[in-house]
């Protein structure tokens, strides 16, 4: 694990999750408080942390999934400490606020997320190593 690649990506993931929901919030407050812009802003952070969980385990595929799940369990504490500074800055919460309902259920999505994208990475590489020609194939012969 990279860290300053993790932290990276982590970073732009929160940055895009919170960019979302605040214009999501905002265009429900502005279009009469329609409904479809809160499901637009609970579905949008699962996915936004499938995008960016795809982009940083495709580089790492070939490292075990158990690598991958310290990964995920690294993202998800980023994201409730930076949730928490946030909460602190803009309410002036405690950190233990960061623990409510919500967050948690959101938290779980996310990190499910992330797994579904390392599981992606690693069927990705397997179909693609499979594809190539024999003439092609990079491996090593079998020995035995």
């Amino acid at each position: 694990m990279r860290p300053l690649r993790l932290l990276s990506f982590w970073f732009f993931s929160f940055l895009s999750i919170y960019a979302l929901s605040f214009l999501s919030v905002l265009a429900w407050g502005l279009l009469n408080y329609n409904n479809v812009f809160l499901v637009v802003g609970m579905v949008c952070p699962p996915l936004v942390t499938l995008l960016f969980g795809w982009l940083y385990f495709r580089a790492i595929s070939v490292l075990p999934f158990s690598v991958k799940i310290k990964n995920a369990i690294v993202w998800i504490a980023l994201d409730f400490v930076a949730g928490a500074i946030m909460l602190a800055i803009l309410k002036g919460s405690g950190p233990a606020d960061i623990f409510s309902t919500v967050s948690l259920i959101t938290e779980a999505a996310n990190f499910f997320a992330l797994l579904v994208a390392a599981y992606i990475s690693v069927k990705q590489l397997e179909h693609s190593v499979k594809a190539l020609p024999p003439s092609l194939d990079l491996r090593p012969p079998a020995q035995g």
